[in-house]
């Protein structure tokens, strides 16, 4: 199961995004069920979980622009992804939060989409000491690489928020 070792409170313009720093990524194994009336993948992981939505693709409606990927299922077999199976949210008790390893991030800085439950997530946002502002903090080679906090031009212009994300 994932733990988490970093948070990135990271400010822009349009506000605060909410990472998470993990020593693995989540091993998410999905069901096929139906919600709302229609057919979708779930599948947990500790507190992670992930859901796709089924839609029918065509020309320029299709999900991930049409990339093919590979959705394993927890009976072992893979569902093979076309542009059907749009990210979708499974309830309102969760909230989207990017995740990624050290290692990972450091060969490609990019935080992968996972649902977190609401209140676990508030929680290790709230309580997690010395959370970084640093987007670029695993990313190597770059100038900020291993810095945990960063001036940022958006601190400047949002007083409040940074204001509360110093303390």
């Amino acid at each position: 199961m994932s733990k988490v070792i970093d948070v990135i409170l990271h400010q822009n313009k349009y506000g605060v995004q909410r990472f998470l720093v993990v020593d693995e990524l989540p091993d998410l194994k999905y069901r096929r069920m139906a919600k709302d009336g229609r057919q979708v993948l779930f599948a947990e992981d500790g507190i992670f979980s992930g859901m796709f939505f089924y839609d029918k693709p065509s020309k320029g409606w299709e999900a991930f622009a049409g990339r093919e990927f590979d959705i394993q299922m927890f009976n072992g077999t893979v569902e093979k992804a076309f542009g059907q199976w749009w990210h979708g949210i499974s309830s309102k008790d969760v909230i989207d939060v990017g995740i990624g390893t050290p290692e990972e991030l450091g060969k490609c800085n990019v935080f992968c989409g996972y649902e977190v439950k609401r209140d676990v997530a508030e929680q290790i946002f709230e309580n997690f000491k010395n959370p970084s502002n640093n987007y670029d903090k695993y990313r190597k080679g770059h100038k900020n690489f291993g810095v945990n906090r960063i001036v940022s031009r958006w601190d400047a212009e949002l007083p409040t928020d940074s204001a509360k994300e110093k303390e």
